[in-house]
């Protein structure tokens, strides 16, 4: 059986870490969301990039398997075959892996502005500025 060896990446640390706290912490203001949400946005774009340099080297790939000849039968190797033949790759899986970094960036983003509105909001019904 393969040993789960993955590495948490450093947002979902600092995500887990923030929310942690936040659920620990009953002075947390929307200021110090908003801090969070201007810190995973700086991580959206490295990991934005991260992701199209995965795309484009797992492009390079299919290209290459796009071009390449059918070994059996000596003609151009058909596209669903080369889209297999390239999912298979250690460059696909990294692209998968930064889209699902992206995406998960994404969503912890949103759902910091929807804890910085609640904060917000309690605050203006408590009379607090």
């Amino acid at each position: 059986m393969e040993e789960d060896t993955k590495v948490v990446p450093r947002y979902a640390q600092e995500f887990s870490s923030f929310m942690s706290n936040y659920k620990n912490d009953d002075s947390v203001t929307g200021e110090r969301v908003g801090h969070m949400v201007a810190v995973m946005s700086q991580y959206f774009t490295e990991y934005n990039l991260k992701y199209a340099e995965a795309q484009i080297r797992a492009n390079k790939i299919a290209a290459s398997y796009e071009s390449s000849v059918d070994e059996t039968t000596g003609k151009p190797l058909s596209s669903a075959k080369a889209k297999v033949l390239t999912s298979a790759t250690s460059e696909y899986a990294e692209e998968l892996r930064a889209k699902a970094d992206v995406e998960n960036i994404e969503q912890d983003i949103n759902a910091l502005k929807s804890l910085q509105k609640g904060v917000l909001n309690e605050y203006a019904h408590a009379g607090v500025s």
